[in-house]
């Protein structure tokens, strides 16, 4: 039998069954702000403090941050408890999703009796809510919408008041109905998030494997069977015996923007030459249609970094080791800061291969950079000049070329599925808890 259900008088969460209540969140939570613990009150052990960039993914992520012993016995106001809810009000604007303000955690146990640091909120359910189906409530995206309609801020920065949150209308259903959903959530979402956590191990499987594809071939060849020599360098080893090696600096081009040369970004403008940044990046190529554009005149100040056809484009600080391969150009475009371009000023190979080349492990071991390079927070040029890598004859080279083109497109592929399986079930867990919490489907 269908229950009864009625207008709940709240656009954003309609209908509710007949039984159940519409209440204010100041009515059913207290909240604690966090302390402004000063900096020279922090040690590097002691009782861990809780800030807003450990909030991450609805949990939170080992503090790096103590406050010894002796003093925390002072703070019992802002102690932490398993399942403590919180809440981030200071953050990144709404469009930067993965750090938003309003970022939303649950306590794990490990960090039981640590301390709340300022611009984070406990959220404390008074007796009539469930701690757990609340907690669910807010992190239905109709809540997040909420926040992202009131966040307040700047270009960068983005700030939460607790009166506006507080003001965000809740449906209440019986005790009862309460922990029904609570248990019904916590198995379904537990099922989904191992499904995809497996999703994204085999990922990471594939992305493993594609590295090891890609080091094989520019380090190897394609042939089994050829005699092998020692290169002299550790980052390379072994390669066929009739290959050469050499240091970039010896055939390339290399040359980056110095500074902005002036350049601001409210100089950027609708139309004009492209002005390419690491930002434009994607699937190893530029997103054309993300590119700012500058003017004319601008574009002509910096003829040695003009970019051309073939030409390699590397990011050299913020996400480091990132490539784009030029293979076709909509118009007149230029690098803005951060990026270098490389361009071969012999024949002893080609850029499509050194892109192959600068993908593979060699060059993340020679650089110390981690697979989405995150290690290093910059590559100099004359680093990048240094590398030596392995260098096949042109012919072995544009088989090279095909092969990892071929065989990375398929995997490429499967990551591809992966994802979009991954998206789906990330979006069909949003769906089933506002169903459930809203009572729109009955448990």
């Amino acid at each position: 039998m269908t229950r009864k259900m009625k207008d709940s008088g709240i656009e954003w969460i309609g209908e509710i069954p007949e039984d159940w209540t519409i209440m204010k969140l100041k009515s059913v939570v207290e909240t604690t702000k966090g302390y402004a613990f000063k900096s020279e009150m922090f040690s590097d052990n002691g009782v861990p403090v809780v800030k807003a960039s450990d909030l991450k993914k609805q949990t939170v992520v080992k503090s790096e941050a103590f406050i010894r012993e002796e003093i925390a016995n002072d703070y019992v106001n802002v102690k932490l408890s398993t399942n403590d809810i919180l809440m981030s009000t200071v953050g990144s604007t709404p469009d930067v999703v993965n750090s938003a303000v309003g970022q939303l955690a649950l306590l794990p146990k490990e960090l039981d009796n640590s301390l709340l640091n300022q611009n984070v909120v406990r959220w404390m359910p008074k007796k009539r809510v469930d701690n757990l189906f609340l907690f669910y409530y807010l992190s239905t995206h109709a809540f997040r919408k909420y926040l992202d309609l009131i966040a307040h801020g700047t270009a960068n920065q983005a700030s939460l008041t607790l009166k506006e949150m507080l003001d965000y209308s809740v449906p209440i259903p019986t005790d009862k109905e309460q922990l029904k959903i609570r248990n019904y959530l916590n198995t379904k979402c537990s099922k989904i998030d191992e499904t995809i956590e497996k999703q994204k191990q085999v990922i990471e499987k594939l992305k493993a494997y594609k590295q090891s594809v890609i080091t094989e071939a520019v380090t190897k060849g394609l042939k089994p069977d050829v005699p092998m020599k020692y290169s002299g360098i550790e980052w390379i080893g072994e390669i066929p015996e009739h290959w050469n090696y050499f240091r970039i600096k010896y055939n390339t081009y290399l040359k980056g923007r110095i500074g902005w040369q002036g350049l601001k970004a409210s100089e950027f403008i609708d139309d004009g030459p492209y002005l390419v940044t690491g930002t434009d990046f994607e699937g190893g190529s530029v997103n054309w249609n993300k590119c700012y554009h500058i003017s004319k005149e601008r574009y002509d100040e910096a003829p040695d970094i003009h970019i051309k056809i073939g030409d390699l484009i590397i990011t050299k600080d913020g996400t480091v080791g990132k490539l784009a391969y030029i293979d076709s150009l909509p118009g007149l475009a230029s690098l803005n800061s951060h990026l270098l371009v490389v361009r071969p000023t012999t024949e002893y190979y080609t850029n499509k291969y050194l892109f192959w080349v600068l993908s593979s492990s060699i060059f993340k071991m020679y650089t110390g950079l981690s697979q989405d390079g995150s290690i290093m927070s910059s590559l100099s040029q004359e680093k990048i000049n240094n590398f030596s890598f392995p260098i096949p004859t042109i012919e072995e080279q544009t088989s090279i070329i095909c092969y990892l083109e071929k065989k990375c497109s398929e995997i490429d592929r499967y990551i591809l599925q992966k994802d979009v399986l991954i998206q789906k079930l990330t979006e069909y867990k949003k769906s089933l808890i506002y169903e459930c919490v809203t009572g729109k489907r009955e448990v």
